[in-house]
C-alpha cells in the first residue's frame, strides 16, 4: 500500500508541469527537485543516455545519471535544484542542453527511424516552448550563449591595455544584442516569466564577461574598487536567473580581492565577503538577498574539503546576521550535512593503501594504466575541460613538470570528462606537460568515487610501490619540496 501511495505522489508531481507551458512563474523554494523523463519509442540493444548537472553558483561537483534503455518504455531522472537551469544531455555521440524547472518535468522521446540509406538512426525530440526555442537558438548561432567559444574566450584571454578592454566591451555588447534581437523574434508561445529570465540570463552573463575583463587588466587584483559595469545591481526581474547570481558573486567578492590575500577555499572566500558585506546589503534586499546568501553559504561548504573548513564556515554562519528564513536554513542544513559525508568518505583513503587503478587512454589512443609507474613516484592530477579554476592551474603544472626534470617523478594529468576534441585543443594550447589521459563514459564518476573528491582539480600523491602517500595532496605551486623529500627517501 505505501509502494502504491508514493507512486501515486510521484505520478502528480511528475506529470505536473504547466509551467513550460504557461505563466505560471517558478518559485524559488531553496529544496526544489526536477524531473527528466526519457519516453524510449522502440527497444534498443543497449542505448546509453547520460544527464549532467553543474551548478556554477553554489559551485558543485557535476552531478551525473546514466539511463541504460533497452526495452520501450519510460525512464527517469532528477535532480535536486533551486532555480531553473541547464542540464546536459548525451546520447551516443550527440550531446545537446534541457532547460529545467524546480518542481516541473522535461520529457525527452527517443527512438529510431530508417535513414535514406535504409539503416536505423537514434532520434531524440523534446516537445515544450521553452526548449524549442533553445533548440532554434543553438542551431542559430552555433551554441547556447553560456557555451559559445566567444564566452569562453572572454573569461580567459587577459586584455593588454585598456584600449583592449573597451574593444572587447564592443564586442560582447555587439554579441548581446543578437541574441536579445533573436528573442524578441522569436518569443511567441514563450511564457513571460521565461523571456524575462532569458534577458536576465543575456544581460548578466555579458555583464560578467565585462567584469572579467577589467579583473584579468588588473592581474585578479581590484583591490576593493569596483569597475563601471551598466547593470541594475538590484534586479526582481532577474530573480530566477543563474547568471544574475553568478554575477553579482564575482562582482561583490572577486572585488575584494588583493595580492596580500594568501588564504584559499572557504577561508578565502569569507575573508573576501567580510570585506563586501556592507556592500552587499546595501546594494541587495528580499529575497534576492536571502537567495544571494543561501547560495554564497552553499558555496562555501562545497568549497570545504575537510572539518577543519566546515568548523570555519559554522562559525562564520553562527557569527554573521544573514537573514535567512526557515526555509534557507534547513536548506543550508542539507549542504553541510552533504559535504560532511563527502568529507568522511575522504578518509577511506589513507596513506598506505593501494591507489585505485585506472586504463585510459592518452591523445594518440594508447592505453596507460597506473601499474606500468611502479618504481616511480606519480603526482595525480584530476581535472575537467569545464573547470574554470583547473584551467587556471594548467601553467603550475607545466612549470612543476620543468623544475622537476627528474625520470623519477611523473605527473598524470587525468581528465575527467568525456570530450577528447576539446581536451586536445586545451593540451595544445596550454602545451600541456606530463602524460596526459582522459576518462570515457562513466569512468571519471568511478575515479571520483574511487578518489573521494567532490572538488576539483584535486590531486593525489602515489608512491613507487603504488600506495598512497597522500590524497588530498597539495596544489603544483607548493608539492616541490614535498616531491623531493619522498626523492630522497627512494
Amino acid at each position: 500500500m505505501k509502494k502504491l501511495i508514493l507512486l501515486l505522489v510521484l505520478s502528480i508531481i511528475i506529470f505536473n508541469n504547466c509551467s513550460r507551458a504557461n505563466n505560471d512563474i517558478p518559485q524559488l523554494t531553496l529544496n526544489g527537485e526536477t524531473f527528466i523523463k526519457v519516453i524510449a519509442e522502440n527497444s534498443f540493444d543497449s542505448l546509453i543516455l547520460k544527464t549532467t548537472y553543474c551548478s556554477h553558483f553554489p559551485s558543485q561537483t557535476c552531478l551525473r545519471h546514466q539511463i541504460i534503455i533497452k526495452k520501450k518504455g519510460t525512464y527517469f531522472a532528477s535532480y535536486r535544484i533551486t532555480r531553473p537551469d541547464f542540464v546536459e544531455i548525451a546520447i551516443q555521440d550527440t550531446s545537446f542542453y534541457i532547460y529545467v524547472i524546480p518542481t516541473d518535468t522535461a520529457v525527452i522521446k527517443v527512438g529510431t527511424v530508417k535513414n535514406i540509406k535504409g539503416e536505423p538512426s537514434i532520434y531524440h525530440e523534446i516537445d515544450d516552448p521553452i526548449n524549442r526555442y533553445l533548440q532554434k537558438e543553438s542551431k542559430y548561432f552555433g551554441s547556447l550563449y553560456f557555451r559559445s567559444p566567444f564566452v569562453e574566450k572572454y573569461y580567459n584571454s587577459k586584455p593588454r591595455s585598456q584600449k583592449e578592454v573597451e574593444k572587447a566591451i564592443s564586442l560582447i555588447d555587439s554579441a548581446q544584442k543578437d541574441r536579445m534581437s533573436f528573442l524578441e523574434k522569436n518569443m511567441n508561445g514563450l511564457p513571460k516569466w521565461f523571456i524575462k529570465t532569458q534577458k536576465s540570463d543575456y544581460i548578466y552573463l555579458s555583464a560578467d564577461l565585462k567584469y572579467f575583463q577589467y579583473f584579468l587588466l588588473h592581474d585578479n587584483h581590484l583591490l576593493g574598487n569596483y569597475p563601471l559595469i551598466n547593470v541594475k545591481i538590484y534586479n526582481l526581474e532577474a530573480i530566477l536567473s543563474s547568471f544574475y547570481y553568478r554575477f553579482l558573486c564575482d562582482y561583490f567578492l572577486l572585488t575584494f580581492s588583493n595580492k596580500k590575500n594568501e588564504f584559499r577555499g572557504p577561508f578565502r572566500m569569507i575573508d573576501l565577503y567580510l570585506s563586501a558585506s556592507k556592500d552587499i546589503n546595501s546594494n541587495l534586499k528580499g529575497d534576492i538577498l536571502q537567495y544571494f546568501n543561501a547560495y554564497l553559504l552553499a558555496d562555501l561548504y562545497n568549497a570545504s574539503d575537510s572539518n577543519k573548513e566546515v568548523d570555519s564556515v559554522n562559525k562564520f554562519f553562527q557569527s554573521s546576521d544573514f537573514k535567512l528564513n526557515d526555509l534557507g536554513k534547513a536548506y543550508i542544513n542539507q549542504q553541510k550535512a552533504d559535504i560532511q559525508k563527502s568529507i568522511e568518505r575522504q578518509y577511506s583513503l589513507k596513506p598506505g593503501d593501494k591507489a585505485p587503478t585506472f586504463s585510459l587512454k592518452d591523445t594518440s589512443d594508447n592505453l596507460h594504466k597506473l601499474s606500468e609507474y611502479q618504481g616511480k613516484i606519480v603526482y595525480l592530477h584530476f581535472w575537467a575541460t569545464w573547470c574554470a579554476p583547473c584551467l587556471k592551474e594548467l601553467p603550475s603544472i607545466n612549470k612543476l613538470f620543468y623544475k622537476i626534470n627528474n625520470k623519477s617523478i611523473v605527473i598524470i594529468n587525468i581528465c575527467l570528462d568525456d570530450k577528447p576534441d576539446k581536451w586536445k585543443q586545451i593540451i595544445d594550447k596550454e602545451k600541456l606537460q606530463g602524460i596526459n589521459l582522459i576518462c570515457q563514459e562513466n569512468y571519471g564518476d568511478l575515479l571520483q568515487n574511487s578518489y573521494s573528491f567532490n572538488n576539483i582539480p584535486h590531486y593525489a600523491l602515489v608512491d613507487d610501490k603504488g600506495l598512497i602517500i597522500t590524497n588530498f595532496s597539495k596544489r603544483p605551486i607548493d608539492i616541490y619540496d614535498e616531491l623531493m623529500q619522498h626523492l630522497r627517501k627512494n
